[in-house]
């Protein structure tokens, strides 16, 4: 059975997509089987891989006769993905009562189907909580909370505090923080240094700001893929082998 993790945060703009797909890349260079599932309706993992828009979540979600197997692509990166879907921005509504009524879908309907397969399932969220994201943290045993090093996410982190308290099974959970984004200039690092001392042992590392990223993302790539010796890569490495030995996967 494999591990079930859920990249959220509350805000935009802190990274998560890529993370979840660099995250992925460097568990398959560790040779996990790893399975990504894009969330957002936005298709926002697509346009990084730069893969085609197809069938995804939203086909599962309507119910059709998609089986979860038809939607999972095999990537060039080492992991497999699965879209959001072709109908998913246009019926984000329907979904969103959908999982008001079966908040356990993703679970049931997913995650039991996939779960030994792979070593890893990746879910990103879009920003802030909404059913998809609740679903999907409730079918996840470990939550990866991303903030930036800024005085937003800052502003942020009680609402974050308190979505994910109000989680059912939380105490079942492992809710961990990862600092994203940090830069030289004495704000960055400030943030950073009150981030930690509020996340106390829930703090598991922080990334740093890396312009490598943006070429990446801009080429359809991850930081493997031409800079793999770039500050971002080198330390997500460590970030990724410290966190499999936190919960004790690092075998």
């Amino acid at each position: 059975m494999g591990y079930i993790l859920t990249v959220y945060s509350s805000k935009g703009g802190v990274g998560k997509t890529t993370l979840s797909i660099n995250m992925g890349a460097n568990l398959a260079r560790r040779g996990k089987k790893v399975l990504i599932i894009d969330t957002d309706p936005q298709n926002s993992v697509l346009g990084v891989l730069g893969i085609p828009l197809s069938n995804g979540l939203s086909e599962l979600l309507n119910h059709s006769s998609k089986k979860v197997t038809d939607v999972i692509i095999e990537t060039t990166h080492g992991f497999h993905f699965i879209p959001a879907g072709v109908e998913a921005n246009r019926d984000t509504l329907e979904y969103t009562q959908l999982l008001q009524d079966e908040p356990y879908f993703v679970k049931e309907n997913i995650v039991e189907e996939l779960e030994d397969s792979y070593d890893f399932i990746i879910f990103d969220t879009p920003p802030g909580f909404n059913p998809m994201a609740n679903s999907v943290m409730l079918a996840s045993g470990i939550i990866l909370g991303l903030l930036e090093a800024d005085p937003t996410s800052y502003a942020t982190l009680d609402l974050m505090e308190s979505i994910l308290s109000k989680m059912r099974d939380v105490r079942e959970k492992d809710i961990l923080f990862i600092i994203n984004l940090v830069d030289v200039d004495d704000l960055s690092v400030d943030f950073e240094k009150l981030l930690k001392f509020v996340f106390e042992d829930r703090y598991l590392f922080s990334l740093p700001f890396d312009s490598n990223i943006k070429k990446a993302v801009a080429n359809c790539e991850t930081i493997y893929t031409k800079y793999s010796d770039s500050p971002y890569a080198v330390m997500l490495d460590d970030m990724m082998t410290m966190f499999l030995k936190k919960i004790g996967a690092n075998k």
